[in-house]
């Protein structure tokens, strides 16, 4: 399951720089270095892992706890595995961003103004 999170948010992020070529070409038209349009990618990569990760999280402790309360048994959840989702979700975030963001620092500005 996390291999195809993966894949699907690497996806997304290609087309998402696919979509920005404009933006990347002007950021380097005006003097971003290839290192600076690669890390913002990184960046938004790892936030919406981070997010995902949290969101996750928090679906996985209140199916948890309504569980445990229709069972009427008492919720046990470690704090580890929260953690490791959030991390796991950050991650793959960061996996995900790596291709699109070296595809995106590696374009051509006038190629990309063009369209």
């Amino acid at each position: 399951m996390l291999a195809l999170a993966c894949l699907s948010s690497a996806t997304s992020m290609y087309l998402t720089v696919q979509t920005r070529r404009p933006e990347i070409a002007l950021r380097r038209a005006i003097g971003a270095g290839r290192a600076s349009i690669g890390r913002m990618f990184v960046l938004e990569g790892l936030l919406v892992g981070t997010g995902g990760g949290l969101a996750g999280g928090a679906a996985g402790m209140m199916a948890l706890l309504a569980f445990c309360l229709q069972q009427g048994w008492t919720p046990v959840l470690a704090l580890e595995a929260v953690t490791v989702g959030v991390i796991a979700g950050a991650v793959t975030g960061v996996l995900a961003s790596v291709y699109p963001a070296i595809s995106a620092s590696r374009a051509d500005p006038a190629q990309a103004i063009r369209g």
